[in-house]
């Protein structure tokens, strides 16, 4: 799943890079260039689709046949889960587009210098969604969820804190690294709860925690309209303690991970 994860995290490495680029290029207009790339990847699917469907073991127009039950679903630890899922969530996209307006406006950097950084904070992103793929197959799933929200706090508190540009360069790289940290662990244990529902399960993990955070975007811009743009990043302490707080209640999935093996 940190493999898996980390590929859809690169995306978010270059996109900036290339968006930023193209806008000081050619204006808005340039953003259009961007869809190359997904009409390339898009035609490629199209004519390997049949390769697809034959990897995962199925044929078109096949039923698959009913699964036998994986153990007892855990709604209750599910829906702890799911809220420190939408809490990432509302980090993600509030880090993903305020740091950017928060280098413009408060910094007086350019778009292009913005982009470049917001793209290295989510380098950092990326690589810990590997280092932390890897640390929850050897210490557990809940343990690398709660240090990475509890590196992220203090990450946030610090930024809030600093008024000086470079140090709060530094304190993005913290910041990036705990926000994908528990990522794939987060979908994990999604799963573990839910065996008998795993398509569900996936897709709140992974759904959710796409779309819930661009729908509490524009609450967070009206905190930055009135409050301006640092009050963002202290109600987002607020969110992050609503995650850790769903990490220390979630139960362990142990048992579960020994019934399926």
């Amino acid at each position: 799943l940190s493999i898996f994860s980390f590929g859809g995290n690169m995306g978010f490495v270059i996109g900036p890079l290339l968006a930023g680029t193209l806008v000081s290029l050619f204006g808005l207009k340039g953003t259009l260039i961007l869809l190359i790339p997904a009409l390339i990847t898009n035609t490629v699917i199209w004519f390997k689709h049949k390769e697809i469907i034959a990897i995962m073991g199925e044929k078109p127009g096949e039923k698959k046949a009913v699964k036998e039950t994986k153990g007892e679903d855990n709604w209750k630890a599910f829906g702890i889960l799911t809220l420190g899922v939408l809490s990432r969530s509302v980090l993600f996209f509030a880090l993903n587009t305020y740091i950017l307006l928060y280098w413009i406006y408060e910094f007086g950097q350019t778009k292009a210098y913005s982009s470049t950084l917001l793209s290295c904070f989510f380098a950092c992103s990326a690589m810990s969604t590997l280092v932390g793929g890897r640390f929850a197959d050897k210490y557990g799933y809940r343990k690398i969820l709660r240090i990475s929200y509890f590196l992220m706090l203090p990450s946030l508190i610090a930024f809030c804190l600093s008024s000086n540009m470079y140090l709060s360069t530094i304190i993005l790289i913290p910041m990036g690294l705990a926000l994908s940290l528990g990522y794939s662990s987060n979908v994990a244990l999604g799963q573990l709860f839910l065996p008998n529902h795993l398509g569900l399960a996936s897709g709140i993990s992974l759904g959710l925690s796409v779309s819930m955070g661009g729908v509490v975007l524009p609450l967070l811009g009206k905190i930055a309209d009135i409050y301006g743009l640092k009050m963002v990043f202290v109600a987002l302490i607020a969110v992050c303690l609503l995650a850790i707080f769903s990490a220390m209640i979630v139960p362990d999935a142990k048992k579960s991970l020994q019934t399926q093996n």
